[in-house]
């Protein structure tokens, strides 16, 4: 792959989420394109090549479309949203997945009620597409999709967990209460102590998950 492009890729993957620090919602790719624009013109750095793609990239990453992925096709040279869309898709599955889609729906003020159904609507939606666009990478879509399996069974298990219970929030064991401990205290895990194996269980594995992207 040309270098200029991997360039573009790790500068849009830099800032390509940078502007949910403003919003959560589907306008926060356009506030990071603004930020990485900005922090080129204010420190002085000079612009790589494929700027003006870099910043669309970042602006367009999160609308999952079909014309997303056509650059995964055996007549098209790799594009930077491409590339990007398809590592944000995977980066949105797991154990990761999991906290990632939590925490984003808890702040946009998904109610409880409809988180699991809300979530798994999305992620049905992102990897049919991810699958179908991407046929040229069906070895990297195979490996990913024990965890989409593993995301789609912890909300498919939240789900049916909402039809026990009454006080939701204040539920502290099963998938619930994994997504209880995470709207009250996203990473911080020292208030775990009154929380069950199945809680601690998942907040070990994130840990070590997220130790092992830092790699």
């Amino acid at each position: 792959m040309d270098q200029s492009l991997v360039e573009g890729v790790l500068i849009a993957a830099l800032f390509h989420d940078l502007g949910m620090v403003y919003s959560t919602r589907e306008d926060h790719g356009t506030l990071g394109s603004e930020c990485c624009k900005r922090w080129f013109r204010e420190t002085g750095s000079v612009a790589p090549e494929h700027f003006e793609e870099i910043l669309r990239a970042i602006e367009m990453h999160d609308r999952k479309d079909e014309q997303i992925y056509k650059s995964f096709q055996p007549e098209t040279p790799p594009e930077i949203l491409g590339i990007l869309s398809v590592a944000d898709d995977l980066e949105a599955l797991g154990t990761i997945g999991i906290y990632r889609y939590a925490e984003i729906y808890l702040m946009r003020g998904i109610p409880l009620e409809e988180l699991g159904t809300r979530i798994l609507e999305n992620v049905h939606t992102r990897f049919e597409k991810l699958s179908d666009g991407c046929r040229l990478c069906e070895g990297l879509v195979e490996k990913f999709r024990k965890e989409y399996d593993e995301l789609c069974r912890f909300f498919d298990q939240y789900k049916l967990q909402l039809l026990t219970v009454s006080e939701l929030d204040a539920v502290s064991s099963g998938p619930l209460g994994v997504i209880n401990y995470i709207h009250r205290q996203g990473l911080d895990k020292t208030g775990l102590d009154g929380a069950d194996s199945e809680v601690k269980d998942y907040f070990r594995k994130l840990e070590y998950e997220l130790d092992q992207a830092r790699l």
